[in-house]
C-alpha cells in the first residue's frame, strides 16, 4: 500500500483546500496546516517565528493534499481511541482509504441513534490488508 507522500504546487493546495482535503505546507523540515480562505501572508506569518520566508519561498513550496474520512465509531471504541491504547481502525475500504490521509472519528450512541458531540481526528500513518475479510483494511493511526 502506498506509503510516500505526493507532493504538489501551490495552486493545486489551494484548490485542495476550496475541495475539503486537508492540505500541508512543508517548509525546512516543518509543516503547517492551511485553514481555508488563508492566504500568502497567512502562510509566511505562521513560520515567520521559526523562519526567514519570502512570498516566493511559499509559492515555491512544497504542499501536500490529505482526505478526511468522517467516519461513525462506538463509545467504548472511541475512548479507547482517546486514551491511545487502540491505535488502529479495521474497515471495509469503500472509502479508497490512502497512507496520509485523516479519519474524523466522530463518537455514535447505537442506543439514541445520535452523535454524542466527540470527535476525535487521526492520521493513516500505515494500511494493511493481510488475512482481512475481502476488502477490509488495517490502519494504524496517529
Amino acid at each position: 500500500m502506498k506509503g510516500n507522500i505526493d507532493y504538489i504546487g501551490y495552486e493545486e493546495a489551494m484548490e485542495a483546500v476550496k475541495e475539503g482535503n486537508i492540505v500541508f505546507f512543508y517548509y525546512r523540515g516543518m509543516s503547517v496546516e492551511i485553514k481555508p480562505n488563508c492566504d500568502l501572508e497567512y502562510l509566511r506569518g505562521k513560520l515567520m517565528a521559526h523562519l526567514s520566508l519570502t512570498i516566493n519561498d511559499v509559492i515555491k513550496g512544497k504542499y501536500s493534499a490529505h482526505l478526511l474520512h468522517e467516519l461513525k465509531i462506538l463509545p467504548e471504541y472511541f475512548e479507547e481511541v482517546e486514551e491511545g491504547t487502540k491505535t488502529f481502525e479495521i474497515r471495509k475500504n469503500d472509502r479508497d482509504y490512502q497512507v496520509s490521509d485523516f479519519l474524523l472519528l466522530k463518537e455514535f450512541d447505537p442506543k439514541t441513534e445520535t452523535y454524542t458531540g466527540k470527535e476525535i481526528r487521526k492520521r493513516i500513518s500505515y494500511m494493511t490488508d493481510f488475512n482481512q475479510k475481502e476488502n477490509y483494511v488495517v490502519m494504524s493511526i496517529v
